[in-house]
């Protein structure tokens, strides 16, 4: 049953009220116990100061909320718009709603909380998890309740069942509610009934729901009729590439990452067992590029091809799954897939192509000349569940892209919308894009593509991704804290201000510290810094690519000094060869900018008109300043 309306908190009880008596297959229970408004809303401390105005990804955090919460439709069960477009006056949505993806809003928007303290749409955000409690039936399958966009009505995608456990972990590390692993564990259930066993391994039908007879239907979205490589539910997938979105292991993804916490969090021997079951079939040689030419196995290896967003998601279940288990045969996987992704792309610039080899899989050219708004995201992701695991230092990756593909890939300037829209100030269509300002967009190396729109999955994966990297900016136990990137960062143990790029210099702000190991940058080595406590010169040890300040007390004040490099750095991407000007690891311009139409899309009016990386005022050698509420939260939620 659709929600009619969503305004206010008191409203979403009587809306759910009537969803759960029209769902027979509902489970039972008082949401009201689980569901409240005071335990989501962010706690934390508030203070007024006086920062550089440099990114800050606390701010970006609060604007990602808002395109999170803005593209939750709360009249149509919660579900989110698949894509919104600006090239248009007024606004469109060319394609509309989906239930596929508002999980992963519910999994993101806790975390984007704890960085900024911002409590927009806690009513929405509340209304949204309490429709997937009621579309989660007795058997632990999250039915849907509309088709269109996504798998039939009344029937369970496995991808989003295993998202929606996924979001109930993140609401559990928030508020700590035991019951929240209930509901964990019944989802698991729902995953087990959804798996299908051949021989040693389990799989899930890709792009597909179930019925709770047991009927598999492939997806409905438009064009997945005739796909290049036909898939046909419930059998195995034999290829990577069988279906309309063409990646298999993507559709595994989710529900191995959640039978990994299930086991972890409720000790569920059965989900342990199961989620071995699916990294067999996932390891499939089927499911990766065949390199034997080449002298060796490419699924031994990691080397994939296809869909990078979909590879990417695997490769971060797969790695979930190698921590838990000490797989270290499956942990150098991960890392090969990673360095793969690596090569295919400029790193400096965290830009990586939407589609590895379009022309062997059927698919038009231009995808390789575009970046997904979810890649920046999850690169992030997996390069800081490596570097965690001990098998690399990938700081450096993450530093390049929060800079520059995160940054400019997340939808900040509402000037630029309107003139691109041509929207009048104050007008309905003025306040669509005022309310999906902060959502995320693909594009190519220098402007949108391939038109200035925002997407559904991009938003709150690009947000996750941002959580990431703004929990290992800086980390801290026992007193001693750990200083990753020189991003700005409130936390209870240290403050960091940072005046990049404009100036070399990092101002770290003891709270709790008694030392702290500061990473130097990979363009910073070999290079002279300065360091001062109290403004007076000190000379720390250096170990490695780390310094190391002992001896700290409170609010001591601890200023790095050093030189900014700029940089030109040619690169070829699909063919073309651009021009790069860095200014340490920050790209201030990229020549020559892509104005040209892509072709087999409707309304090309704006293709290429929404150029990026217009960073001229990044060229200044100091830093504006500028006053800010900072927000410390109470308790930092751990990465899953």
């Amino acid at each position: 049953m659709e929600c009619k309306t969503v305004v206010k908190y008191s409203l979403v009880i009587v809306v759910t009220v009537l969803s759960y008596a029209a769902n027979s297959y509902s489970i039972e229970g008082d949401f009201s116990k689980i569901l409240d408004i005071e335990k989501i809303k962010p706690k934390g401390v508030w203070y007024d100061t006086v920062v550089p105005d440099t990114l800050d990804l606390a701010e970006r955090a609060r604007l990602a909320i808002n395109g999170n919460i803005g593209n939750i439709d709360p009249n149509k069960s919660c579900c989110v718009r698949f894509m919104f477009t600006w090239a248009t006056n007024p606004p469109s949505f060319p394609i509309d709603h989906t239930f596929n993806l508002p999980a992963k809003n519910l999994r993101a928007l806790p975390l984007l909380r704890t960085m900024c303290g911002s409590e927009q749409g806690l009513d929405i955000e509340l209304a949204t998890m309490r429709q997937h409690l009621i579309q989660l039936g007795r058997d632990g399958l999250v039915y849907y309740p509309f088709g269109g966009e996504g798998v039939p009505k009344d029937t369970a995608y496995p991808v989003q069942t295993g998202l929606t456990a996924l979001a109930m972990l993140v609401w559990y590390d928030r508020d700590g509610n035991p019951d929240w692993l209930k509901y964990i564990s019944t989802v698991s259930k729902g995953l087990e009934k959804l798996s299908i066993s051949v021989e040693d391994r389990a799989y899930y039908p890709p792009e597909s729901g179930m019925k709770s007879d047991g009927t598999w239907y492939f997806t409905t979205r438009a064009g997945a009729e005739s796909v290049k490589f036909p898939y046909k539910p419930p059998e195995e997938p034999q290829m990577e590439q069988q279906g309309y979105e063409q990646c298999v292991k993507y559709e595994q993804h989710a529900q191995l990452w959640a039978l990994v916490k299930n086991y972890q969090y409720n000790n569920d021997q059965n989900s342990l067992a199961l989620a071995k079951k699916v990294v067999r079939f996932m390891l499939k040689p089927g499911m990766w590029e065949d390199t034997s030419k080449d002298g060796y196995a490419g699924y031994e290896h990691g080397i994939w091809a296809g869909h990078t967003h979909g590879n990417l998601r695997a490769l971060q279940a797969l790695m979930a799954f190698a921590v838990i288990e000490n797989d270290q045969k499956l942990q150098q996987i991960v890392r090969e897939g990673y360095d793969h992704l690596r090569r295919m792309g400029v790193i400096k610039l965290g830009w990586t192509p939407f589609w590895y080899l379009t022309e062997k899989y059927g698919r038009d050219e231009w995808w390789s000349k575009v970046c997904d708004g979810c890649q920046p995201g999850d690169l992030v992701i997996l390069a800081i569940m490596l570097t965690d695991a001990g098998l690399g230092d990938y700081w450096d990756d993450v530093d390049y892209t929060v800079r520059n593909a995160m940054a400019e890939q997340q939808i900040i300037d509402l000037d630029k919308m309107r003139k691109i829209s041509g929207v009048k100030v104050g007008s309905q269509g003025d306040k669509m894009l005022q309310q999906f300002l902060g959502g995320a967009s693909a594009a190519s190396l220098t402007a949108l593509q391939p038109s200035p729109s925002m997407y559904g999955c991009c938003t709150p994966n690009n947000g996750m991704g941002m959580y990431y990297a703004w929990h290992g900016i800086t980390r801290f136990d026992k007193g001693v804290a750990t200083v990753n990137l020189f991003l700005n960062r409130a936390s209870a143990w240290l403050d960091i201000e940072s005046y990049l790029p404009y100036e070399g210099k990092v101002i770290l702000k003891n709270k709790q510290c008694s030392s702290i190991l500061v990473r130097i940058p990979s363009w910073l080595n070999n290079r002279k810094i300065s360091c001062y406590v109290n403004d007076k010169k000190i000379e720390p040890s250096q170990i490695g690519n780390r310094l190391l300040l002992q001896g700290l007390k409170k609010k001591d004040q601890i200023r790095l000094e050093f030189d900014v490099p700029e940089t030109i750095e040619k690169y070829v991407v699909a063919g073309q060869a651009y021009t790069v000007k860095f200014k340490g690891s920050t790209a201030l311009d990229i020549q020559p900018k892509d104005t040209k139409q892509v072709k087999g899309w409707d309304n090309p009016q704006w293709w290429g008109l929404h150029t990026i990386y217009d960073r001229d005022y990044m060229k200044a050698d100091k830093a504006p300043m500028h006053k800010v509420k900072r927000f410390v939260a109470d308790k930092i939620l751990p990465l899953q």
